[in-house]
């Protein structure tokens, strides 16, 4: 059975339609109303039974537990699209979610558990991905950096928005990957050979 990985889910845009081919889907969120939000509009949309598995957490370069930062989506400026630019806290403006934008009474924390990817595949009992994306607003070098890539994508999907295509680039190939970049995302393809 062919299975995906998507890491940094949101609620929308998701790979949900490999479910159509009878896939194993594994969605990584770490807001809690997000991964409630994402786990009823996928039972919604779906009339057969699919394998969904649903992992509030974050994913990082170490086990423990880290500060994500989020806008309330309770605020007077909310927009929709902020729903997938949650981030992990590291004090700096990385990503959209500032004060520039939104007051400092708009952004919320909440601290989650968070585990590096290999940590996660073996919790999950993940021996295969077909697929994974990987769209975590800037902390996407953090996660593959320390991963041993013991289990390699046959395909991988990774967002360079925040951190530059240049080093995830260099790395996929590293690991054996053709790669595609596109104006937000490169896309790696698994060698035959690796």
């Amino acid at each position: 059975m062919k299975t995906f990985v998507e890491i940094g889910s949101s609620d929308f845009n998701n790979n949900d339609h490999f479910f159509e081919e009878g896939w194993v889907g594994h969605f990584v969120e770490p807001i809690p109303f997000l991964i409630e939000s994402l786990q009823k509009k996928i039972r919604e949309k779906h009339n057969k039974p699919i394998v969904a598995r649903f992992h509030q957490c974050a994913i990082s370069d170490y086990n423990g537990t880290i500060t994500m930062k989020y806008v309330d989506p309770t605020t007077d400026n909310w927009v929709e699209w902020v729903r997938g630019i949650s981030s992990i806290d590291t004090g700096l403006n990385s990503n959209p979610i500032n004060t520039r934008t939104w007051g400092v009474n708009d952004i919320k924390t909440t601290d989650v558990v968070c585990y590096t990817l290999d940590t996660f595949l073996e919790m999950a009992g993940i021996t295969n991905i077909d697929f994974m994306q990987v769209d975590v607003e800037g902390h996407e070098l953090n996660i593959l950096k320390n991963y041993s890539w013991k289990i390699k994508p046959k395909q991988i999907k990774v967002e360079h928005m925040w951190c530059g295509w240049a080093p995830i680039r260099l790395l996929l190939e590293r690991n054996g990957y053709e790669c595609r970049v596109e104006i937000e995302d490169i896309w790696g393809e698994l060698k035959e050979t690796a």
